[in-house]
């Protein structure tokens, strides 16, 4: 199969106690080997990570989103690509001020108003954060979200749709902010303005995922409404 992401882990040379160094493979269908802006999501159970590029030939010109975060210390950063798959529905999310029974309309929602993702979310405890949301979509169990006395329900298909819209906009900030990103590059992968816009995307799904579980990882990411193709890769 193709995989999108996979994360390889090698002993430092000269030092087997100095710890292990990481090595990511990023691998595209020949298809995706033309002059184009792409972005490619891995939305895993416990960690995503996402990647973009302009043709992506050579190899070396494809870039993984850094996340830099600290828990417990704004000074003291660690740097890694992976980005928690956490989603929490904030208190002043509009499904509670709408009073409505079912959320509905999740493709408006504001990303810090509405719901907040990956270290942000991680940190936060108490009800309507979500975890493991890849292993709800295939199914039409619809989940509780409460405020106060307040009771409304969202589908596993929404949690997923707001994981990749949380990872987008970090794969776009990066892309278009981050010192390290070629000025050529980021040229390449904007619309003029200064906004991320890769036409193409990929995202990856395992190797077990039914046809149904596939085609709600593919709606997740074009429901964001800014790519012509949406494709995807087995892990």
């Amino acid at each position: 199969g193709h995989h999108v992401f996979k994360e390889r882990l090698f002993p430092m040379p000269g030092n087997q106690d100095a710890g292990y160094k990481r090595i990511y493979d990023f691998i595209v269908k020949p298809d995706f080997e033309r002059k184009t802006a792409w972005v490619a999501f891995d939305p895993g159970t416990t960690g995503s990570c996402a990647a973009f590029a302009f043709d992506g030939n050579p190899w070396d010109s494809i870039v993984l989103a850094k996340n830099q975060y600290s828990l417990t210390d704004s000074t003291k950063k660690e740097t890694t690509c992976i980005f928690p798959s956490v989603v929490k529905v904030q208190d002043r999310a509009r499904c509670f001020r709408q009073g409505s029974s079912e959320v509905s309309d999740v493709e408006h929602w504001t990303l810090g108003e509405d719901f907040i993702f990956g270290n942000q979310a991680e940190i936060r405890l108490g009800n309507n954060r979500f975890k493991s949301i890849k292993k709800l979509l295939g199914y039409t169990n619809l989940l509780e979200l409460r405020k106060d006395l307040a009771r409304t329900k969202i589908s596993g298909k929404d949690l997923a749709f707001l994981l990749v819209k949380g990872l987008y906009k970090e794969v776009g900030d990066f892309a278009m902010e981050n010192a390290d990103v070629d000025e050529d590059l980021r040229r390449k992968m904007s619309d003029g303005r200064g906004h991320f816009a890769p036409t193409r995307a990929i995202v990856a799904v395992p190797n077990n995922y039914t046809l149904l579980k596939i085609q709600d990882m593919v709606d997740s990411v074009k429901r964001l409404g800014c790519f012509e193709e949406v494709h995807y890769l087995y892990e």
